[in-house]
């Protein structure tokens, strides 16, 4: 398009004007360019800084980060997948424009300080992160954290401050326990399966927009009898723990559609389920239920299919 646009103008105007106004075309068009994703930091310092906006070097074979990405400081997208990256250096929280940035299957073992005001989606997933530390580090809008597969077995209280969060994902790692948050108001969507989990995650948390909760594939052996913050909750999995029993007050999750409780030691369900009249799937597979109990199940729930 701007080629034409440079042919039709070298036809019509004096050459003065022509070169003029063809510098001008290339300038649009560079700008054009820069607002798309750039895949090279070589390409990237090309361009005017402040128009580089989406910078794309997955596979790099990167083992730092470039330092050249000190110069973009409007940049809003970055992507460094499948590079050799061990940590994150400090002068990255001088990129402060930044709301989304993905880190997977690096080498990165520690998350150092990130001071980020913008940021709202962080992937970390596929690191060597064996603690992360998140009291300093100034996260005031993230909405997505991923640090799925990484052999984790901490997170500090630091976590709790990110009360932005909507989705969450700490699925595949070593953890035993989580910080105790006691409000996590937004979230919306939390997966914490294949750890080693020995309690409920946040018992005390007001988690009332929480609509699907995975925490399958544990060693939880205890349900929790305050349910009344996940009044909004859909989705349960707690397939795979060590659950002898399910409270009473499991009643409380009305809005619940979707409970997988397989492979837990379960004999019996509380006859106050029936009030979960929008559970439409019910999982029990690999349960002691005997058929007198699951003929009772079924009677509580007419509407619901149960899974044995």
């Amino acid at each position: 398009m701007h080629c034409v646009l440079i042919i039709f103008l070298t036809q019509i105007y004096p050459l003065k004007k022509t070169i003029a106004l063809t510098l001008i075309a290339l300038t649009i068009g560079f700008t054009a360019t820069a607002q798309q994703t750039i895949n090279s930091i070589e390409q990237a310092v090309l361009l005017k800084a402040e128009t580089v906006l989406r910078l794309n070097l997955n596979q790099k074979n990167y083992y730092d980060f470039p330092v050249q990405l000190q110069k973009f400081d409007s940049l809003k997208y970055l992507s460094l997948k499948k590079n050799r990256l061990g940590e994150i250096p400090e002068w990255f929280s001088e990129l402060a424009a930044l709301e989304e940035v993905h880190f997977e299957k690096n080498l990165i073992a520690d998350i150092g300080i990130l001071n980020l005001p913008k940021l709202t989606s962080l992937h970390l997933d596929k690191n060597q992160l064996d603690t992360v530390y998140l009291v300093r580090s100034r996260l005031p809008e993230l909405e997505e954290l991923f640090l799925n597969n990484n052999g984790l077995k901490y997170i500090d209280q630091g976590l709790c401050k990110i009360t932005s969060l909507k989705n969450a994902s700490v699925a595949f790692n070593e953890l035993k326990l989580l910080p105790n948050c006691k409000a996590f108001e937004n979230l919306e969507v939390f997966h914490a399966e294949n750890n080693q989990l020995l309690q409920w995650p946040f018992k005390d948390a007001r988690m009332s927009k929480l609509k699907e909760l995975y925490l399958n594939n544990n060693q939880i052996n205890r349900f929790p009898s305050n349910l009344q913050h996940l009044t909004s909750l859909e989705v349960l999995n707690l397939s795979n723990n060590d659950l002898r029993q399910i409270p009473s007050e499991i009643s409380m999750l009305k809005n619940l559609k979707i409970l997988t409780l397989s492979g837990n030691k379960l004999e019996n369900l509380p006859e106050s389920i029936k009030n979960c009249d929008k559970l439409k799937h019910l999982y029990l597979v690999n349960n002691p239920i005997s058929e007198v109990e699951l003929k009772k199940i079924k009677a509580y729930l007419p509407n619901c299919q149960v899974i044995m």
